[in-house]
């Protein structure tokens, strides 16, 4: 009797390149892949699933020009579905497995082109829309519904001190008159200002000045006296004699307390009147919004009304906030260690703004006169000559991923010996502007030209490992890549859409990679076609617990006569009963 050996046929390898099938080059890869398949997903253990069909909700009526999904998952099994249209913003709300519905409709300042290029950020029930083209907006989810609005900043990003346009100007500003209870004139000895600076903010630092006998002072002032700077803790008169104690930390004077803040070198001083120092004082600031603009030199500022000014003298520490109508808004904003981070803009396109520790409204640097604080807000520079964009930031390990137009950064703030930051480049190649994705302790992004997907893990101490994800399939991106989804649930799955339109002929309009970070070579595509000719919009995730999976959402544009038809759809839930063994075969 002849000796038979049973051999199962694998497909572990998803789809790989004709050319690889045909050159043999890696044997091992070779006879576990498969070429030409489609909705088709291929397990680790060889077998393969067919993708499940998709499932419309066409009595949401969505708008025609509705082209970017978001999800949110909230609490109790529930998620809301953002889906953004020509300056519209839909509520779509999801209960566990009933069908989705629509709880509110809003106006939003973003185009159908801009909506597609929104970068987000979400933390908490807070999350952060940016455009370049619009400042930032929130999304807060209450007890009473998702609430859309502009962000408001106390203080906002500042530029550099006397930054104009990418350039230091030497302007020296004087405060020359109060038009009003709290809106100062404000001139400049050189050209300056602009007719669209207005409702830029502006910062004026002030020198503290020398203690004057028999003087008003406003609660809040600064004055400098032998060797120290004093705040006043209360508005009041001083007296005719400074009583100087050299180890108090608060002094009496008049109707007037007084605080040690700060402290400097000191040269002479006169107790009557003036000092003489030498050393530097750091100056104190305060700050408004530009009310109306006069002229290239003159403006109108309305200050906050816990500022004081009480110095006429001209000002050379001055700044103008990052953002402006012509000077647009950040790009890319994430979260980091409790810190709102936004990107820099176009006259400061390589600047990355921290707001201060726990309060995401507020990135001011200098909240308390002269003493550093590790929770302040704080600001950094990628200092590269070659690098002329960042392309996205996200949270990576315990630092911040930079992704340039050049290369690839990590930031990281160190709190184990004092307060330090490290900005340190890990690869000299570029990324894509398509948002990465965070898989397990991986990190997937779009690299070059926007056709090629590497994963990244690792960090500083161990060092950092790049996976080519894409290597074997250059057929099936022959289209800049547009999105990246996970789901992780029952099938660890990065599905993948790009750039092309139905009229591009191509069999398929979705992709697929089975990935798995714990083994790093484990990763298998296959490619799917969504009922054609339609046209994949949009990809989101969120976990459903009823189902037990990862729910996939598709925003998909489907012909319907002379215009398209725009749905949400969600992929099926996979059945034991979609899968298909490999063929054995019988050798003799």
């Amino acid at each position: 009797m002849a000796k038979l050996t049973f051999a199962k046929r694998s497909f572990s390898a998803g789809e790989l390149s004709p050319r690889i099938c045909q050159s043999r080059t890696d044997l091992q890869i070779h006879g576990h892949c498969f070429s030409g398949a489609i909705n088709l997903v291929p397990f680790s253990t060889g077998g393969l699933s067919h993708r499940p069909a998709t499932i419309a909700y066409p009595e949401l009526n969505l708008t025609s020009d509705a082209s970017r999904l978001i999800s949110i998952y909230l609490v109790d099994d529930k998620h809301m579905l953002l889906i953004f249209g020509d300056k519209t913003l839909t509520f779509v709300l999801v209960d566990g497995g009933k069908s989705p519905k629509v709880i509110k409709i809003v106006k939003t300042p973003y185009s159908k082109e801009q909506a597609d290029q929104l970068d987000y950020a979400m933390s908490g029930n807070l999350m952060v829309l940016v455009h370049r083209m619009h400042r930032p907006y929130q999304i807060e989810i209450a007890t009473d519904g998702p609430d859309f609005s502009p962000m408001d900043f106390s203080p906002p990003p500042w530029l550099g001190e006397r930054i104009v346009e990418g350039n230091v100007v030497e302007a020296k500003l004087t405060v020359t008159s109060l038009i009003s209870e709290e809106n100062y004139k404000v001139v400049s000895d050189t050209d300056v200002f602009k007719t669209t600076d207005l409702g830029r903010r502006i910062r004026l630092g002030f020198l503290p000045k020398a203690w004057k006998a028999n003087h008003e002072y406003s609660e809040n002032s600064y004055i400098s006296m032998g060797g120290k700077v004093y705040q006043s803790v209360t508005r009041g008169i001083t007296s005719d004699l400074w009583n100087d104690k050299s180890t108090a930390t608060f002094i009496e004077d008049g109707s007037i307390s007084w605080k040690v803040v700060s402290s400097f070198q000191q040269f002479s001083f006169s107790k009557k009147e003036s000092q003489s120092t030498v050393g530097d004082i750091s100056p104190y600031y305060v700050w408004g919004s530009i009310v109306r603009v006069l002229s290239n030199k003159e403006v109108v500022i309305g200050l906050n009304t816990a500022f004081i000014i009480q110095d006429n003298q001209p000002i050379v520490h001055w700044n103008l906030s990052a953002w402006g109508q012509k000077e647009g808004y950040p790009e890319h904003v994430t979260f980091y260690q409790s810190r709102l981070v936004f990107s820099g803009t176009g006259t400061d396109y390589t600047s990355l703004y921290f707001s201060e520790y726990g309060k995401f409204n507020s990135f001011s640097a200098s909240a308390k006169y002269n003493t550093p604080d590790y929770l302040e807000a704080l600001s950094v520079a990628v200092t590269d000559d070659i690098v002329r964009e960042i392309r996205w930031i996200a949270p990576f390990g315990t630092g911040l991923l930079i992704g340039c137009d050049s290369s690839l950064w990590l930031f990281c703030i160190q709190l184990d010996q004092g307060f330090n930051f490290v900005l340190r480049k890990i690869s000299g190649s570029g990324v894509s502007s398509c948002s990465p994705l965070s898989v397990g302790e991986s990190l997937f992004f779009v690299c070059g030209a926007g056709r090629r997907i590497k994963a990244i893990d690792g960090n500083i101490e161990q060092g950092f490992r790049f996976t080519d994800i894409t290597q074997f399939v250059d057929h099936l991106f022959t289209f800049r890549i547009k999105q990246l989804v996970f789901q992780a649930d029952p099938h660890s799955i990065v599905w993948v859409i790009d750039r092309s339109k139905p009229s591009d002929l191509r069999g398929y309009n979705l992709l697929g990679c089975r990935f798995s970070s714990e083994r790093e070579t484990d990763f298998a595509w296959h490619a799917h076609r969504i009922s054609t000719p339609s046209h994949l919009l949009s990809l989101a995730t969120s976990p459903s617990l009823v189902r037990g999976e990862t729910d996939v959402w598709i925003l998909v544009a489907r012909p319907d006569g002379a215009s398209d038809q725009v749905l949400l759809e969600r992929l099926g839930r996979f059945h034991h009963a979609h899968n298909c063994h490999a063929d054995g075969a019988v050798l003799g």
